[in-house]
């Protein structure tokens, strides 16, 4: 898989909407099914997750109470790797975050706004997976996504 970055903008909307709530900026990344190739046999519901192997973080998750990061190991196991239930890491409306996900040199990490949320070492690189969006019955804005392969030389 290699090293990477990936960024982009998130923003939860409130304007009234039938979908205005402030809850679940969710991503997860290094996503696959261990036991297929097809992972878009989902309609979406969490513990449709649980048998792929993948990192995940939900922001602002459980109506906005929590922030949690978690790594799924393909076999219903989702370890919590860390957690947040203070303001500063949950979501404030109608404000633009940006995110970042790194993988590299063994490492995972999560960052919003320039401020390290959590990281992981990683026992082994994960294999190539998918990336994506999770969303529960919100108006979220993403943009300015960019995709970085990361060349890491050895010295």
């Amino acid at each position: 898989m290699g090293n990477y970055r990936v960024a982009f903008t998130r923003e939860v909307r409130l304007a009234g909407g039938a979908y205005d709530r402030l809850s679940d900026v969710n991503q997860f990344w290094a996503a696959r099914d261990p036991q297929g190739s097809d992972l878009f046999t989902r309609r979406g519901q969490l513990n449709e997750y649980d048998n792929l192997a993948l990192y995940y973080v939900g922001t602002g998750g459980n109506w906005n109470s929590t922030t949690r990061f978690r790594y799924y190991n393909g076999q219903r196991d989702r370890a919590l790797l860390g957690e947040y239930t203070d303001a500063a890491h949950l979501l404030q409306p109608c404000r633009q975050y940006r995110i970042v996900i790194e993988v590299m040199r063994g490492e995972t990490r999560f960052w919003v706004d320039n401020t390290l949320y959590f990281s992981a070492r990683l026992s082994v690189s994960p294999k190539a997976g998918y990336f994506g969006l999770r969303t529960v019955f919100s108006h979220q804005i993403i943009r300015d996504f960019t995709h970085l392969s990361i060349v890491v030389s050895q010295t």
